[in-house]
């Protein structure tokens, strides 16, 4: 599957083109709209690096590639834990969770 930055909402659009030292707000963007998976949160970031791969999936030769994909997953996963943790939490402020002692 290739990717497309022309798919991507709007939002994540203008914050996509500011190019790759924009790579945590186009997560926070992405994230704002619904986009939490962490493999396409990864492709997102891997292709804001890589223009040059038009979108071109990466093939298993491709090792120092994998990596570099895996190390923007790597540093993708504490920010999206991070997001679930506040907005789990902010949907639990003021709701009766039970034991009313």
């Amino acid at each position: 599957m290739s990717f497309d930055p022309k798919m991507l909402p709007s939002t994540v659009q203008a914050a996509f083109r500011q190019g790759p030292l924009a790579w945590a707000l186009v997560v926070e963007s992405c994230l704002r709209v619904g986009i939490e998976d962490p493999g396409k949160l990864t492709d997102i970031v891997f292709y804001l690096h890589h223009p040059e791969r038009n979108g071109r999936s990466l093939l298993p030769v491709e090792t120092t590639l994998i990596k570099q994909w895996k190390g923007f997953r790597t540093l993708i996963m504490p920010r999206l834990a991070s997001y679930h943790q506040q907005f789990h939490v902010g949907h639990l402020e003021g709701v009766d969770v039970g034991g009313g002692y």
